[in-house]
């Protein structure tokens, strides 16, 4: 019930609703750069490449949830709004977290398993303070 209240917010145009879960809707909201900030919650569970730009995720300004499985990026520069409070992407595409001005104050938990992340001192000091709480 719940799917088709948040379907009702936009029944065409998917990069208009503010939970994305359907595969085909997520694809069109990244490979069409249609990121928008009135998404709140998105899941991409796909096997193969996504095409889309750098900043697409980064225009979803209320962005909360991110959870990607099973899907490769064609790009390595993925930024990411500071908004995020959940981000659960199995094999994170770059070895590093988006250029400077990332600071996700509100970030509940990380689940990164897979990728070749390397967390730079700055970040890794933020961690150690947040997680010894």
């Amino acid at each position: 019930m719940g799917r088709e209240i948040v379907k009702q917010e936009a029944p065409k145009e998917s990069g208009e609703r503010s939970r994305l879960w359907l595969c085909k809707d997520v694809l069109e909201v990244l490979t069409e750069n249609r990121g928008n900030s009135k998404t709140e919650g998105m899941k991409l569970d796909y096997y193969g490449e996504v095409n889309c730009c750098d900043d697409t995720l980064e225009k979803m300004m209320k962005l909360r949830v991110l959870i990607v499985h099973n899907a490769s990026f064609s790009s390595k520069g993925i930024r990411l709004p500071n908004t995020l409070r959940l981000v659960d992407w199995k094999g994170y595409p770059s070895t590093s977290f988006p250029p400077a001005g990332f600071n996700p104050s509100k970030i509940a938990a990380f689940n990164l398993t897979c990728s070749s992340l390397v967390l730079k001192k700055p970040f890794q000091v933020q961690l150690l303070v947040f997680f010894s709480l």
